[in-house]
């Protein structure tokens, strides 16, 4: 989780050990990685309204720390999250290695037209939902202008407020509150 997008933490959600007590530790992320962002002044009844959170999620077997991979007795939550921040920092080279950084896994940004008859390729816009974008692809809503497309060169460039058809695995991750 990255809060006001600075600081960076790794937390487990599902809560296997019961009551944390004061201070969670695992569980909820809502209210255990609030309490490592914000101070424990954030509980159940007292949130965060910003959208400077950022939740990552990783599934598979490697995400998993089991037994031996956690501090579990840690006695505060900085002990706890220091004990599978080296889990947390791999789990997120996966992202960078879907990606290998070449140009050519980056078409440019193409302007179809507002309406368009067919369904739209990969960076081609302008899409209203995910059924204008062909199979395999979802249409990435821009919010602003000059907003970076995900998988799609051009978009950063690009001043109007088309929305383009990505590959599911290319869009970015969304903003959460607290």
């Amino acid at each position: 989780m990255a809060c006001r997008l600075l600081l960076q933490f790794f937390g487990i959600w599902g809560d296997e050990n019961g009551d944390d007590g004061d201070i969670p530790m695992v569980g909820e992320a809502s209210i255990s990685m609030a309490t490592l962002c914000f101070g424990t002044e954030m509980n159940g009844n007292n949130g965060y309204d910003d959208t400077d959170v950022l939740y990552l999620a990783f599934t598979g077997s490697d995400a998993v720390p089991g037994a031996d991979g956690a501090a579990w007795a840690a006695k505060d939550p900085v002990a706890f999250e220091e004990s599978i921040s080296s889990l947390g920092r791999s789990l997120l080279e996966r992202i960078n290695d879907e990606d290998d950084g070449d140009a050519e896994d980056e078409p440019p940004i193409v302007k179809v037209g507002s309406d368009p008859s067919n369904r739209l390729g990969r960076c081609e816009g302008d899409c209203d939902k995910d059924r204008d974008c062909a199979s395999g692809l979802k249409c990435f809503q821009r919010t602003e202008r000059f907003l970076a497309v995900p998988g799609c060169s051009g978009g950063a460039q690009d001043d109007s407020l088309f929305d383009y058809c990505v590959r599911n695995r290319d869009n970015f991750p969304v903003l959460s509150k607290v």
